[in-house]
């Protein structure tokens, strides 16, 4: 979807604002494959969930919205948490190596 990801989510959520079914869809894949640091590939997507969080919140009324954004705010902060343990990672194997 790349670029017009935004304009996708906006414009389903008005067609169809189910949060279950909002749920079940696949915004990022579900297996990645990473050369070198996975940091960089883990804040390419906390951008994207933040881009996405943002085009959300824009869809009026905003009240019908308000499960989906804590689902995709929840869900960059897994992104964050996983960031961190990442980094921590990368570090203690510089160190240990």
């Amino acid at each position: 979807l790349g670029k017009y990801k935004c304009e996708y989510v906006q414009q389903y959520l008005i067609l169809n604002s189910d949060f279950e079914v909002f749920k079940d869809i696949q915004l990022f894949p579900l297996h990645k494959v990473y050369t070198g640091s996975r940091i960089p590939y883990i804040q390419h997507e906390i951008e994207e969930r933040e881009k996405i969080i943002l085009a959300v919140k824009e869809l009026s009324p905003a009240l019908h919205y308000l499960e989906h954004i804590d689902y995709l705010e929840t869900n960059k902060k897994r992104c964050q948490q996983e960031l961190e343990e990442e980094a921590r990672r990368e570090f203690q194997d510089r160190y240990n190596a």
